[in-house]
């Protein structure tokens, strides 16, 4: 048993395909999904392009760990044209 507060068990890391495993735990799953932009994955192939493509050139695309084990994830995104003065926070 961890006896650490979660607060000092809970970090951030940049999501990498070498999360492709702990990605598809939650990112496959549609109760996850349901109240995203995005559909629920069905491929660990489209998972994997997704994580190479998009989520690894991103600055701020991060893992939530929780014991240095990815959990779900964060995103900050700059907002476009009148609005990019302004950022969308997401989580999953």
């Amino acid at each position: 048993v961890n006896t650490r507060p979660i607060e000092e068990r809970i970090t951030l890391k940049a999501l990498t395909s070498e999360d492709l495993e702990a990605f598809l735990k939650w990112a496959s799953d549609p109760e996850v999904a349901k109240t995203m932009t995005w559909e629920a994955y069905t491929s660990s192939l489209a998972a994997e392009k997704f994580l190479k493509e998009v989520a690894e050139g991103h600055p701020w695309f991060k893992a939530i760990c929780l014991d240095g084990y990815p959990i779900g994830s964060i995103t900050l995104s700059r907002g476009q044209a009148s609005f990019s003065c302004k950022a969308e926070l997401g989580f999953v």
